[in-house]
């Protein structure tokens, strides 16, 4: 296993999008997404959707937390009503670092990460509020630890977890 970041997103209010909304949905967000990890210079080491989410890992909470910040602010400066949505699209994103597992996932044939701390950080996005970055405690001290710039963890408080997850 490695100690490994990993970011979770997803959009608020993705399943109230009408059904022709969808397609430019997948070509503007992701598409803008997709832009993004190749110009950035906190790149992930894996990357995967499912519906409206991403996760992506990374080999840093610098890396990390960069690319969430970059994220967000992307998706936060696009006049999305203008490409043809019905409302505003916002992200929910959550950053965890921890130990994970490393394997080809036999359906993919492709690298990457599962494990317990794959699942607590998956927990932390349902919860986050629209257009913010949430982090969970491991994700801050290993930020601390390494010393991270460009980016402040601030202390939010005890929030509860998706999933009964804690």
């Amino acid at each position: 296993s490695a100690i490994m970041a990993m970011l979770f997103a997803d959009v608020k209010g993705y399943s109230s999008l009408s059904e022709s909304e969808i397609p430019i949905f997948v070509e503007q967000l992701f598409g803008a997404a997709s832009s993004l990890i190749e110009v950035s210079r906190h790149r992930p080491v894996v990357k995967n959707t499912w519906g409206d989410a991403l996760y992506l890992v990374f080999d840093s909470t610098q890396d990390a937390g960069t690319f969430a910040l970059e994220l967000n602010s992307m998706v936060n400066n696009v006049n999305w009503m203008s490409l043809g949505f019905g409302k505003t699209l916002t992200m929910r994103i959550s950053l965890h670092a921890g130990p994970v597992y490393s394997l080809i996932d036999p359906i993919l044939k492709q690298w990457t990460y599962t494990g317990a701390h794959v699942s607590r950080g998956a927990r932390i996005e349902p919860v986050t509020p629209a257009g913010e970055v949430f982090a969970s405690e491991g994700f801050a001290a290993l930020s601390a630890l390494a010393n991270d710039s460009g980016f402040v963890c601030e202390y939010v408080g005890k929030t509860k977890l998706s999933k009964s997850y804690g």
